[in-house]
């Protein structure tokens, strides 16, 4: 069981399983590496292991993979099951007898990867979206009470929520959710991990680093800004080693490498954190404000973007994003971060699949055009920025810098 699936499913037994008295099924519950049992530890509840076969943390085991003979209809409070749902062939068959077998007003949670490399034991059929997993519930009977994928109850909980499973997970009731005996709770946010994505930032600011001969005095004047005598460098990857050794070159500063969020650290003044394991989402910075919020932060690839980028910014205190793809809302997260405003998205004529992202208004690029002097960062993939920047051309466009 990795650590992000056990968080999940001890959120929801925190807020869905009572105490006293209730009756669990867990389904697949062979322990290979791990399972749900210690979750329960301390609470008076029967906790009852369901497999195909015999062995860890298995206390009942089908007579038939579909038709669950040996246990009884209406018989358990809540019925869980993780990492087991994509490996079963025929998972709307599992599903039906999960109905049966959980008592009415009886909660399920059930968590499956979304987006996991493939893994047979025996079998590896599925992956799951939010979709899916609600119209699986519908199916069976079920009211559904949240379903998600890489759900989080705040933007701003710890890393281990992340995982490149993007766990998916269902929460529903057998009939309506007004037989609840607790309120129902939801993830109210999303904060998937996009490998694509985290790559293609670290392979951009790499081919920037290696290209870059100036990096030492922009660091430089980075420190001078914030009067650093106390530099935190959050993360020893490659990056973070490079960015140390970029760093130790510059003399009368004190240089601390931070390997994560256990650390302990008594902030005072002239202090300032560089966070350089670059994650897609700029997720990692929020989670950070909250462990240590008195301490000022940068990520290492913000310090460049603003060296290249700081006098077209402040030349437009507003700008648009063009792209509303990964790239683009990566760039709207980064100024939003740094403290300038963003009008929106913009898009080709005729390409908005959405009227808005985060809260930010997509526009097509003739609804702005009486705005030619707008500012306009193109955050799209390198094999489209020629032909944007000449499109913007002949729209009339100059203000615009690749981002």
């Amino acid at each position: 069981m990795h650590t992000s699936t056990m968080i999940r499913m001890k959120w929801f037994v925190d807020h869905y399983v009572k105490k006293e008295g209730a009756k669990v099924l867990d389904v697949g519950s062979y322990d290979v590496n791990g399972s749900y049992k210690k979750l329960f530890d301390g609470m008076n509840i029967q906790y009852v292991g369901l497999d195909i076969e015999a062995g860890p943390n298995v206390d009942v085991v089908m007579e038939a993979p579909y038709s669950w003979d040996n246990l009884k209809d209406d018989e358990f409070d809540y019925i869980i099951s993780g990492q087991a749902f994509e490996h079963i062939e025929y998972p709307w068959l599992t599903i039906k007898e999960i109905y049966k077998k959980l008592k009415p007003g009886g909660v399920i949670c059930i968590i499956a990867p979304n987006s996991a490399p493939e893994h047979r034991y025996p079998f590896d059929c599925y992956r799951y979206y939010a979709d899916g997993f609600r119209a699986l519930a519908a199916w069976a009977g079920f009211t559904v009470l949240d379903v998600s994928v890489a759900g989080i109850p705040s933007r701003d909980v710890s890393p281990e929520w992340d995982y490149r499973d993007n766990d998916a997970c269902l929460i529903a009731v057998k009939g309506a959710a007004e037989l609840l005996e607790r309120k129902a709770e939801k993830f109210p946010y999303e904060r998937r991990m996009d490998e694509a994505l985290d790559l293609t930032v670290r392979y951009h600011f790499m081919y920037r680093w290696i290209h870059m001969d100036d990096k030492r005095k922009v660091l430089e004047a980075f420190i001078k800004k914030n009067k650093a005598e106390t530099v935190y460098i959050y993360g020893s990857d490659f990056i973070g080693r490079l960015l140390l050794e970029e760093l130790s070159g510059i003399s009368d500063v004190n240089l601390v490498v931070v390997k994560d969020d256990k650390a302990e650290i008594s902030v005072k003044e002239h202090e300032v954190m560089i966070i350089s394991l670059l994650d897609g989402n700029k997720d990692l910075k929020l989670y950070l404000d909250k462990v240590w919020p008195e301490l000022s932060k940068c990520y290492l690839d913000d310090i460049f973007m603003l060296h290249r980028l700081g006098d077209f910014l402040k030349q437009n205190t507003s700008v648009y994003v063009y792209g509303a793809g990964k790239m683009g809302k990566r760039m709207a997260i980064t100024l939003g971060q740094l403290g300038y405003g963003v009008e929106g998205f913009v898009v080709s004529d005729g390409k908005r699949e959405k009227s808005s992202i985060d809260n930010r208004k997509v526009f097509e690029l003739g609804e702005i055009k009486e705005n030619k002097e707008a500012g306009i960062l193109i955050a799209v993939t390198d094999e489209f920025q020629e032909e944007i920047r000449n499109m913007l051309l002949r729209e009339g466009f100059h203000n615009f810098r690749s981002a």
